[in-house]
């Protein structure tokens, strides 16, 4: 438990000093509400809720329908980790909306 703790350190400081750095070099205009977790102004609670429950189920099922050991594909190809990414990558594309420049 401590090997990790000691491993997890470091990275942590890593992560913290590229996001800082991020901000630092993005312009005020541009950076906004970079990576903030919001819904639109046209989308109501509601609709945000169903659209991230959705999703999640999506991706859920996949992983939990491509990770089954007992398969000969998972032996031999990388299926799951194809049929994952594409999820998330669909995923990705329906629920999140690209600001008008």
């Amino acid at each position: 438990m401590c090997d990790i703790v000691l491993v997890t350190k470091p990275v942590n400081l890593v992560a913290i000093t590229g996001a800082g750095l991020l901000y630092a070099v993005t312009p005020s205009h541009i950076r906004g509400n970079l990576g903030v977790t919001s819904s639109s102004s046209e989308v109501s609670f509601a609709q945000a809720l169903g659209t991230e429950a959705l999703l999640t189920f999506m991706l859920i099922l996949a992983v939990m329908a491509t990770f089954d050991y007992n398969r000969l594909g998972m032996r031999r190809d990388y299926t799951a980790a194809v049929a994952v990414g594409l999820t998330t990558t669909v995923c990705h594309v329906i629920g999140v909306s690209l600001p008008e420049v």
